[in-house]
């Protein structure tokens, strides 16, 4: 618990400077001038931020086992798991994810759908690495989210991200078996999904913008 409790602290940072957006006038903007598919032309956002780390950053690979094992039970204990911000950049985020199969199928993590999995995404502004740290699983690539919808940024009812998608099942995706170490990159608008084997799979997000819409819509 030593070794979250400063990465936890790091989150909490994040999540406020989101909010800070969320309540401002470009939620508004966005909330009101959504009709049919999101634009990306939007007046009020800021362009790339925030500034880029002072510093370099190290995680030790102990410490990415000890994160997933303590994350893979606190999920598996029915315990809240949020996502965990490790580095907020003008160019790049990095964040922990961890992700276990359900036992049965419920209701997906974005838009709800029945499913043993939680849903595909697709951004088209945004490279995702994908850094095994723990767990195993598959990763489906590519292919087209057969029922894909613009993905809200706050649950149902809240406005849409223009760029960013979600949905499942993908079809004619392709699989690929990864394990603690093995490294994906998935270029800006190809579909993916984690399936995490039992026991769950744990990984490095890390996210890279390519600068086409910025990070408040990409988060």
């Amino acid at each position: 618990m030593k070794v979250l409790l400063p990465f936890m602290m790091m989150g909490c940072g994040v999540v406020g400077y989101f909010v800070g957006y969320s309540v401002g006038p470009e939620a508004s903007v966005l909330a009101q001038a959504q009709t049919g598919a999101p634009s990306l032309e939007r007046p009020g956002w800021a362009p790339l931020a925030p500034d880029q780390p002072a510093k370099e950053q190290y995680w030790s690979v102990d410490d990415l086992r000890k994160m997933h094992a303590e994350r893979a039970a606190a999920a598996a204990a029915g315990k809240p798991m949020p996502y965990l911000a490790l580095l907020l950049g003008r160019t790049h985020t990095i964040g922990l994810i961890t992700r276990l199969p359900h036992d049965k199928p419920i209701p997906s993590n974005i838009t709800g759908r029945i499913s043993q999995w939680d849903d595909a995404e697709q951004h088209q502004g945004v490279s995702d690495i994908y850094v095994v740290a723990g767990g195993s699983g598959t990763m489906v690539v590519g292919g087209e989210i057969e029922k894909r919808e613009y993905r809200p940024a706050y649950g149902p009812g809240s406005f849409l991200l223009p760029g960013e998608f979600a949905g499942q099942p993908i079809i004619g995706g392709r699989t690929y078996k990864v394990k603690a170490g093995d490294i994906l990159n998935i270029p800006p608008d190809t579909a993916h999904q984690a399936q995490p084997d039992p026991g769950g799979m744990s990984y490095f997000l890390i996210k890279v913008n390519v600068g086409l819409y910025p990070w408040q819509l990409a988060r």
